[in-house]
């Protein structure tokens, strides 16, 4: 039941974190002996943004009991950013890190070498943005079909499948941090 004005005010507030990304990627590379913490911390921001609006839907009356369901739905809409953003920026300054500096044999890597494996690294962090996007939209259109003609528990099962479905993106990005550790350990 909020106004459209108020969502478009929330629209703003929720994208203040991607005015801060300069700012937040600088906190990154004074904190990059802990980057994987950061990688939790937004991963755990984004999880618990879904976990309250999974359970805002599937378990309204105990969600309403601690706080209206509207509050519960700003939080989530503000969480969820903030996380994405922590994300982005640590992404952002690890695709730097994954390039090497020197080749098998010990040797420095060329400057205009070096250059291309920073442009192969930065386009296939794109391919995988873009893809992703991509997969999301067309699960949500495969979800959402006919759901004109639902009823409302058959709707709220649906956004509840959706929101569960989103977990997997805190999940591959903690992952990728327990893959590391594992590499890095090997």
């Amino acid at each position: 039941d909020l106004s459209a004005a108020y969502l478009a005010g929330l629209a703003f507030w929720a994208g203040l974190p991607w005015a801060l990304k300069m700012p937040l990627g600088h906190l990154v590379d004074i904190m990059w002996r802990w980057k994987w913490l950061l990688v939790y911390l937004g991963a755990g921001l984004i999880g618990l943004s879904m976990i309250i609006m999974y359970l805002v839907i599937t378990q309204t009356a105990m969600m309403e009991a601690i706080m209206p369901v509207n509050a519960w739905y700003i939080t989530s809409f503000l969480l969820s950013p903030c996380g994405l953003v922590i994300q982005d920026a640590v992404a952002d300054a690890m695709s730097v890190e994954a390039v090497p500096r020197v080749d098998a044999a010990g040797e420095p890597i060329p400057e205009e070498q070096s250059r291309a494996l920073h442009v192969t690294m930065q386009t296939l962090g794109r391919f995988a943005l873009i893809s992703g996007t991509v997969a999301v939209a067309a699960m949500n259109i495969w979800m959402f079909r006919g759901i004109e003609a639902m009823d409302a528990s058959a709707k709220a099962e649906t956004y509840a499948t959706i929101y569960l479905l989103a977990l997997s993106i805190p999940v591959v990005s903690v992952s990728g941090v327990v893959l590391a550790g594992i590499q890095k350990y090997r």
